[in-house]
């Protein structure tokens, strides 16, 4: 297993120099990350020490909720934690941002100016949503279940 990721790392050290070469900042995101282990959160550490006398090869984001800041205390993580040189925190969507989002998301899933949803039902999905962006999804598609549950029951009546 250690030949593997010793050739796994030779790998993606020429890919990082090759792009480096070419002008290019190569970026890990890792979503979730608050649902990481600790010893997977530690291995990724190393990875952000790839660097030419230029700068760092690859920048690494975590991205995750909030319990991954009361994580990153954890003196299990605490060089992990040092390496971080930016940290940035999303806070509860208001109203507005909750419908924004969602009328953008609808919008990319081609549905401008929609109709489906109307501001009342925009307002209970905040206020379900207690402000949480992440549970945005999650609100939009048992939304459009329900939906589509109408449109299929009033096709089926119609059809009676």
């Amino acid at each position: 297993m250690r030949a593997f990721f010793a050739g796994v790392l030779f790998v993606l050290n020429s890919f990082l120099l090759q792009e480096s070469e070419l002008g290019r900042t190569t970026v890990l995101i890792l979503d979730e990350a608050h649902r990481l282990s600790d010893e997977v959160l530690e291995e990724v550490r190393p990875l952000g020490n790839v660097e030419t006398r230029k700068g760092k090869l690859l920048q690494i984001v975590l991205a995750g909720q909030g319990e991954l800041d009361l994580r990153m205390e954890s003196p299990a993580l605490r060089q992990a934690k040092q390496r971080i040189v930016l940290r940035c925190r999303l806070d509860a969507f208001t109203e507005d941002d909750t419908r924004r989002s969602i009328l953008a998301r609808l919008e990319k899933a081609g549905m401008p100016n929609q109709t489906v949803l109307p501001p009342a039902i925009l307002t209970q999905i905040y206020l379900a949503l207690a402000g949480h962006p992440e549970a945005d999804q999650l609100a939009l598609q048992q939304s459009a279940a329900y939906v589509c549950c109408d449109v299929i029951e009033a096709c089926h009546l119609g059809n009676a």
